[in-house]
């Protein structure tokens, strides 16, 4: 019991004077000079009461002066947690104390004193000296205890004058000894310490700098959370996005991109505050600030702006009414009710849309717009989303009609695949022919590919529909070959979603399979744009297409920036000049240029080259006189039902 509350006593001891943010070695330290005092000065105090019953007064003064003095460095460490004091006062009596011992010789078990001493001595070498050099200290000491043994005992069993006067000559030699052994600790001491506390002070003034240092990173963290973040949903607050919008209209300036303002505030919001208090009106926000967070794009911007409005900026946008995609996703996640503290509460929002640059290329005056469009929308009932141009509000609803049936209009066989001509313009050879999707909308009527396209990207429905496609079209491909007709090759586009898809090549086999077409009947073809997004992933695949016997083109060519390293390594057949370089010829001089410059790369890099989306003869003429042969548009024919392109073969 004794024994466990010293331990105890002894722990809590050591706890409150070794700090955490002390180093290794000056913990060390302390617990040894803590040791020290705690051994020697108990048994110190035994020893000098011992003397006094033994009336050796002047000798009891000697221990009992050591356990007090120990004593009193114990309290001054636990007060201060300095060790200086402590270091100076061990040391001044591993100088005196052999003195002080061989007053007492002759008294009870002299020689036993000594031995106390000189497990004192090696520790302190220890303090002050290398390991190595403290072991030395320790074998020297063992020899100094075994001789005051041997002394000791031989006190004790013999009392001639002689003896002990001989003792007292020993125990003087081994006490001059060990006081010069004491005497050189104290001078390395004085040396070196000096050193040794001004690099303690370094090290402890870069801790406390390294202390406050992460104390002032943590706060400036903070006080720019506070700045720049709302604390509430911790979502980013005005001064942020406003931050990020000026950015993202000079990236949109020079990409020539456009980009949509989604100014959503909730329908009905105060009632919940007032009915059902403030705290849980905050939850409710936190509620809508993780549904919206979760609803956009990586690419986009969350922010909130105050009270129950957000906005949102939706970045490197393709067309301007895409932003009623995300608006109406808003509004169907808001549509699920929020359950808390067991309250069930339906919210829903009006959300107001601007567009850069179509609205304005000003930031402050795209987010009034965006705020007047939300406005409309709340008196136009509430629950819905408006633009801040009234013709792109009509666009964005048929946008959305459109997307609510793309996902529907597969199971309903809505879609009809055309076949536009591929014609050399030189022979007047029917070459091929490219598939064309059309949508065949119940209430809308035919719907071209350039309003649902961008839809069925966005919403990943094009990889189910360009597999429709190039089944529909392989199937019709062997059909013609059965009734002896020579369509040609067949132009297929290929998405860069589907190329992405891991188990493209397998299902593309599996449809060569299943329809009977063969690889050298088909051309593939992607968009220059796509393929540069992601070059490296596309050329693995490409390879694997290459090596079937298919022949692959680049689509819109010279829109996507290629690299001609790139261009290079592409294992591509025939390169497509992009319509827009075909609308100016012979006139626009850029045109002229840049479709001179693709027919002879095409041709220098050994590629076939189409021109489409040629529609008059100076058109035509302009390209068969510059090196293109290959000509698909309206000049030769539009889109056509398989029966109708027929009568081209």
């Amino acid at each position: 019991m004794l024994i466990n509350l010293i331990k105890k006593y002894f722990n809590n001891y050591l706890n409150a004077v070794v700090l955490s943010t002390d180093s290794k070695a000056l913990r060390l330290k302390k617990s040894s000079l803590i040791i020290v005092p705690l051994i020697i000065g108990p048994a110190a105090l035994v020893w000098g009461i011992l003397y006094i019953f033994l009336g050796q007064y002047v000798s009891a003064s000697i221990p009992l002066s050591y356990s007090v003095i120990s004593l009193f460095n114990l309290c001054h460490l636990y007060k201060t947690k300095n060790i200086i004091l402590l270091q100076q006062i061990q040391m001044i009596l591993v100088l005196f104390l052999p003195f002080f011992l061989m007053w007492s010789l002759g008294g009870f078990a002299s020689g036993s004193f000594v031995m106390l001493w000189a497990f004192f001595a090696p520790i302190a070498a220890l303090i002050y000296e290398d390991s190595k050099k403290s072991l030395y200290w320790f074998y020297a000491f063992i020899v100094l205890v075994v001789f005051s043994t041997v002394i000791d005992q031989a006190l004790i069993e013999s009392r001639t004058t002689f003896l002990s006067q001989t003792a007292i000559e020993l125990f003087f030699l081994l006490n001059s000894s060990a006081a010069l052994a004491g005497v050189f600790l104290l001078i390395k001491y004085f040396i070196n310490e000096k050193d040794k506390n001004a690099h303690e002070c370094l090290e402890e003034e870069h801790r406390e700098l390294a202390l406050r240092s992460e104390e002032l990173n943590k706060a400036n963290i903070k006080l720019k959370a506070l700045a720049h973040y709302d604390s509430l949903t911790g979502l980013p607050n005005r001064a942020l996005f406003n931050d990020r919008l000026s950015q993202a209209i000079e990236k949109a300036k020079r990409h020539k991109n456009e980009l949509a303002l989604l100014f959503v505030d909730l329908d009905r919001f105060k009632p919940i505050n007032d009915s059902l208090g403030h705290a849980l009106g905050d939850k409710v926000l936190q509620a809508v600030a993780s549904r919206l967070h979760n609803s956009i794009r990586k690419e986009d911007s969350l922010a909130r702006l105050g009270g129950d409005e957000f906005i949102i900026l939706m970045d490197d946008l393709n067309k301007g009414e895409n932003a009623s995609l995300l608006a109406q996703k808003i509004i169907d996640c808001l549509a699920v009710p929020i359950y808390i503290d067991e309250h069930t509460l339906y919210v829903t929002a009006s959300i107001g849309i601007s567009l850069y640059p179509h609205d304005d290329i000003d930031m402050n005056k795209l987010i009034m717009y965006a705020d007047t469009a939300m406005y409309k929308a709340k008196k136009g009932g509430k629950n819905n989303f408006q633009f801040y141009s009234t013709e792109m509000t009509a666009l964005a609803v048929d946008h959305v009609v459109m997307q609510a049936n793309l996902h529907t209009a597969l199971e309903k066989e809505e879609f009809v695949v055309y076949y536009q001509p591929q014609i050399n313009a030189e022979t007047l050879q029917h070459i091929g022919m490219e598939a064309l999707v059309r949508w065949e909308h119940p209430s809308m009527g035919l719907i071209t590919p350039s309003k649902f396209l961008s839809i069925a990207e966005e919403t990943g429905f094009i990889v189910a529909l360009d597999q429709w496609v190039m089944k529909m079209a392989m199937k019709q491909m062997v059909q013609w070959y059965k009734e002896g007709f020579n369509p040609g090759v067949l132009a297929l586009n290929l998405s860069i979603k589907q190329l992405h898809q891991k188990d493209f090549i397998s299902v593309f086999k599996g449809m060569l399979i299943e329809t009977g077409c063969r690889a050298e009947w088909l051309e593939l073809e992607v968009a220059e744009g796509q393929i540069m997004n992601h070059p490296e992933d596309a050329i693995s695949v490409l390879n694997k297409l290459g090596d079937m016997g298919i022949e692959l083109a680049i689509d819109d060519f010279g829109t996507g920036y290629s690299s001609l390293s790139y261009l290079k390594r592409l294992p591509i057949d025939k390169l497509k000049i992009d319509k827009t370089f075909i609308d100016g010829l012979p006139d626009d001089e850029e045109d002229v240029g840049i479709a001179k410059a693709i027919i002879a790369l095409a041709k220098s890099l050994k590629l076939g080259v189409i021109a489409e989306g040629v529609e008059t003869e100076e058109q035509r003429d302009f390209l068969l006189e510059h090196g293109c042969e290959n000509i698909q548009g309206y000049f030769y024919g539009k889109p056509m039902l398989p029966h109708e392109l027929e009568k081209c073969f």
